[in-house]
């Protein structure tokens, strides 16, 4: 071989030993798979952070959705309960305008009466209670005490009189008892003068009659008053205003219980609207 031709196999070999390694086949196949697997991490990777990225963002998001909710329900208890209390003040302040409005309707109410009473002069009561007053009372000194209207009156009005002149504590029920015995004790001649239901009535017998006396609270009249002062032994006098003084002898005989002993009472129509009423009769002290 030539000089030459050594001298470019020298260059030749040269040139191959300066050449990357990357030239090599094997070398080129090697950095390809390389690549490969390097491009395959890298994507998983890429997935993987995506993924969570992914999480924490929805995290966060339930997380802010939480938070805000949990600000919404507080604001909105907070606005209920401002809003309820608004209702209670409303609520009261109506019910106390109500009262209020009330109040003022019944005082002008009770005015108007007044001035109605004013202008339409003394009532019947009071026009019968005068009457009797200014006929029989006032020349005799007397003066008109009242007793309980509940059907008992006159039971209890002839009790309060006989218990001040005699110094007894009975009521009205033994003024009651009295009567019924007086009444059982002489019927044939107080019977023909009671007044009994003829049509099979509650009191249509002169027994049922002396059973009413004794245990109900009704309403005494003549005929009771006529047993009682046979029962005491005392007269009785009734004063009204449409009729002159009753004098209702009890004793055995004329002149045994004087006047002094005697028991007044007043009889009123229109003491109470109720009906009929008897109050006692006393002197002025």
């Amino acid at each position: 071989m030539s000089d030459d031709e050594d001298d470019d196999d020298s260059s030749y070999t040269h040139y191959s030993s300066r050449l990357s390694p990357i030239s090599h086949p094997h070398t080129i196949l090697f950095y390809i798979q390389y690549i490969s697997r390097a491009e395959v991490e890298w994507n998983r990777k890429q997935e993987e952070i995506l993924e969570r990225h992914t999480n924490e963002c929805s995290t966060l998001s339930s997380t802010t959705s939480t938070t805000t909710s949990d600000s919404t329900d507080t604001n909105t208890n907070t606005t209920q309960q401002q809003t309820d209390k608004q209702s209670r003040t409303q609520h009261n302040l109506q019910k106390t305008q109500k009262k209020q409005a009330e109040r003022e309707k019944k005082l002008a109410r009770e005015s108007q009466l007044l001035d109605e009473a004013q202008n339409a002069g003394p009532s019947a009561r009071d026009v019968e209670l005068s009457q009797i007053r200014e006929l029989y009372l006032c020349a005799l000194q007397l003066e008109v005490e009242e007793v309980a209207a509940d059907g008992n009156c006159l039971y209890r009005a002839v009790a309060v009189q006989f218990n001040r002149s005699s110094g007894g504590g009975g009521g009205y029920s033994e003024m009651r008892e009295l009567c019924a015995e007086t009444l059982f004790s002489n019927r044939e001649e107080y019977a023909p003068f009671a007044e009994l239901d003829d049509e099979g009535g509650a009191i249509s017998t002169f027994d049922g009659y002396i059973e009413k006396v004794r245990n109900s609270s009704e309403w005494g009249g003549h005929l009771e008053l006529r047993a009682l002062a046979v029962g005491l032994k005392r007269t009785i006098v009734v004063y009204s205003a449409d009729a002159p003084p009753l004098q209702i002898e009890g004793g055995d005989s004329e002149g045994e219980c004087g006047e002094k002993d005697a028991i007044r009472l007043s009889f009123h129509r229109n003491y109470y609207a109720l009906g009929e009423h008897y109050n006692c009769v006393v002197s002025v002290e």
